[in-house]
């Protein structure tokens, strides 16, 4: 999963907790992991790392992101967006998170869960569209319920 990101847009530093929400795959108690880059998601344990931009990549105005102002696409037509390949991808809302649910996983959907997690006080984040946000650390605390 890539975050996009305005090329303008820099990380901040967070001075409070801040609840997120990640689609993972679940394996067995307290153990799951993540759909894509297939890294370990253990309930209770703080993971940290770097945050890393690839590229700027351009994309069709017409392709409109949620969240961003009109003044952003320029006269061309294109707009250009920086991805964000290394870092902790989640979710600001739990309804973003559960409108993600990765169609290559779906038809095995009694596996896919999604976890409520912590980016702690102090941690280097990045938001991105669609409700996005990319972190250096994450603390996963628990399953959310099915039916929330």
């Amino acid at each position: 999963m890539c975050t996009l990101v305005k090329p303008c847009d820099q990380s901040k530093i967070i001075d409070r907790p801040l609840t997120v929400y990640k689609v993972v795959i679940y394996f067995d108690d307290n153990f799951y992991m993540t759909p894509y880059v297939g890294a370990n998601a253990e309930l209770g344990k703080l993971y940290k790392s770097d945050i890393t931009y690839s590229r700027t990549i351009t994309v069709w105005d017409s392709a409109s992101l949620p969240g961003e102002d009109k003044a952003y696409s320029n006269a061309t037509g294109l707009k250009s967006c920086k991805e964000v390949i290394r870092g902790f991808h989640s979710f600001l809302t739990l309804s973003a998170c559960k409108k993600f649910m990765p169609s290559d996983v779906s038809p095995n959907f009694d596996v896919i869960r999604i976890l409520r997690a912590e980016i702690p006080a102090g941690s280097q984040v990045v938001y991105g569209y669609m409700d996005n946000i990319v972190s250096n650390q994450i603390l996963y605390k628990d399953e959310v319920s099915r039916n929330s």
